[in-house]
């Protein structure tokens, strides 16, 4: 199964983004002192992570993104050696940890650390997946010991636990003593929720001794192909169940592909996670702690130009859901397979790290901008009056990521940006299509007119194609 595959093989950094407020009416404007449309999109993911999968240039990339955090997991297999006489946790800090953590404190990242997603052996019973733990006490200690590790001898002021990693897929759900019916099996949540319980309650125990830390726990990191719709998903399961059992939690996470559903779908579950919170009194906030265009490791869409295309609808989703915590799967691809990731195996930057620097390179006063059926655009204006759009023909409202690419000629996108101040008329001054330099396809002067009030500009495109313009008054 994929996702079984996924936390065994995943080696690279991997890492969130940006989050886009696209300047669309209704939806979020960019935060003041942020980058336009960039919302501090958050994360690195880590698993099996060696220095050669990490460069300066892909650090650098990550910081023009707004990079916060480094997810690391697949780190508490093998981490526990024995639980001495005295009650104290004899652990071996694997590299996939340490080097991370180094990564974090070179860079200021905020470690998010997936805890829970293995049994430690040591503490196994045997049978189908060795959980639960032979000793809850035990167990306790080594969470503690892994606390103690990370906040206490590696400094770290301000850290994230997500408990356990897509135990909703009854095969990777280590705590259910016999293989759950399906991911409705009310015995397969019960399982996560006692561990959720144990490792919840260990966090803020610890948080409460060390008063000027700040620790966040959260999970289920509900995997995206077994989503169930409201109130069976476990998302807002987990909200009901810590708050009829007084129990902390600080985010809601899940994961999201492409290729798994449509935006709508998931503007749905988030609509939903919101109500339960709400409802329950809850603080918690939402998070994806995953995301790309496809899950599937196969084929190439997810670095041909549709993926920068499909990465720009994404943050624009997001931000119109209001959610600004989300992490992109990889920072460097795999040889043995093409998962999202925002470097490929040359080092080079793939589209979706692209097209996502195309966002973070706007300067200016953002101008309200729609594109017709199927396209989209955010814009900004500058102080010498320059304005600059970046634009993109796929929508991910109502249909998912393909498989394969769609067999579609090309199609004639126009973008209308209104506000005050604007020119009748616009030259080209510089143009990239899918990041490769661009001609506008014609005459560069006059590329765009308007009446001081609006401006329009058309684009013949690909479908599933990005690009970005700057434009100076004629």
């Amino acid at each position: 199964m994929k996702m079984i595959l996924k936390n065994r093989l995943l080696s690279g950094l991997t890492l969130s983004v940006v989050l886009l407020a696209a300047a669309l009416p209704g939806w979020a404007q960019a935060a003041t002192g942020k980058p336009a449309y960039l919302q501090g999109m958050q994360t690195v993911a880590a698993g099996g992570t060696t220095s050669e999968s990490v460069t300066p240039a892909k650090i650098d990339g990550l910081k023009q993104l707004g990079n916060r955090r480094l997810r690391i997991i697949n780190v508490d297999r093998g981490t526990l050696q024995a639980i001495e006489a005295d009650g104290k946790a004899t652990v071996n800090w694997p590299v996939q940890l340490t080097y991370p953590l180094k990564v974090c404190k070179q860079n200021g990242f905020v470690p998010h650390i997936v805890i829970g997603h293995y049994l430690p052996a040591q503490l196994a019973a045997g049978g189908r997946k060795g959980g639960p733990p032979t000793s809850w006490a035990q167990y306790d200690r080594f969470i503690d010991a892994y606390l103690n590790y990370v906040v206490v001898e590696q400094g770290f002021k301000e850290t994230e636990w997500e408990v356990g990693n897509e135990m909703n897929i009854v095969t990777e759900n280590w705590m259910a003593t016999q293989t759950p019916a399906a991911s409705t099996d009310e015995a397969g949540f019960n399982a996560y929720a006692i561990l959720y319980s144990h490792v919840a309650k260990d966090i803020d125990n610890f948080r409460r001794q060390h008063p000027g830390t700040i620790m966040r726990v959260g999970g289920p990191a509900e995997a995206e192909d077994v989503h169930l719709p409201p109130p069976q998903d476990w998302t807002t399961r987990l909200i009901r169940y810590t708050a009829a059992n007084h129990l902390p939690i600080d985010y809601v996470s899940f994961h999201a592909y492409g290729n798994a559903a449509t935006g709508a779908t998931y503007g749905e579950l988030i609509n939903e996670i919101r109500k339960e919170i709400n409802e329950n009194h809850s603080s918690a906030t939402i998070f994806v702690t995953e995301w790309g265009p496809s899950y599937d490791n196969k084929p190439g869409l997810n670095y041909d130009p549709i993926a920068g295309a499909f990465a720009l609808d994404f943050a624009a989703k997001m931000a119109l859901f209001a959610v600004h915590d989300t992490m992109f799967l990889s920072l460097s691809q795999l040889p043995n397979n093409d998962w999202p990731a925002y470097y490929k195996l040359d080092g080079s930057p793939s589209h979706p790290m692209l097209a996502l620097l195309a966002i973070a390179g706007l300067k200016g006063d953002p101008i309200p901008c729609v594109g017709t059926a199927g396209g989209s655009c955010v814009a900004v204006k500058d102080s010498t009056g320059d304005v600059d759009v970046v634009f993109w023909n796929y929508d991910w409202t109502n249909e998912k990521f393909p498989s394969r690419m769609p067999n579609k000629g090309p199609q004639k996108q126009t973008f209308t940006l209104t506000g005050s101040g604007l020119s009748d008329s616009y030259d080209l001054a510089s143009g990239k299509m899918n990041s490769a330099a661009w001609q506008g396809g014609g005459s560069t002067s006059n590329f765009a007119r308007g009446n001081g009030s609006n401006l329009s500009l058309s684009v013949v495109m690909p479908y599933g194609n990005y690009g970005e313009v700057q434009l100076k008054p004629h």
